[in-house]
């Protein structure tokens, strides 16, 4: 199944902080159904590709509807077609518990 790394940087609110942006981006995957995991940089998001291109857009719309001016949104699609792949085993892989 693809995952998607997805970052938005809100520019023109109220304020400098991202957290509510974050939380705002969670809330909407989470209301799609999707899993999601938070790291100190970005929001991890499982589902197909029509699912994670849905909520991109989605993640991006809602910030610009909460106040702010400006949105600036990256994103990274993880597509493995030779084997199956989910969020949790890609980090585990990493953390060295897998082979």
């Amino acid at each position: 199944m693809p995952i998607m790394e997805i970052s938005i940087i809100p520019v023109g609110g109220e304020t400098p902080s991202f957290s509510q942006a974050v939380k705002e981006a969670c809330q909407v995957a989470q209301n799609q159904g999707l899993k999601y995991q938070v790291n100190a940089m970005s929001t991890v998001v499982e589902g197909n590709l029509d699912q994670l291109m849905s909520v991109a857009s989605n993640i991006h719309r809602t910030s610009l509807q909460n106040g702010n001016n400006r949105v600036i949104t990256h994103i990274t699609i993880d597509d493995r077609q030779d084997q199956e792949m989910d969020m949790e085993t890609q980090a585990a892989k990493i953390n060295g518990d897998l082979s």
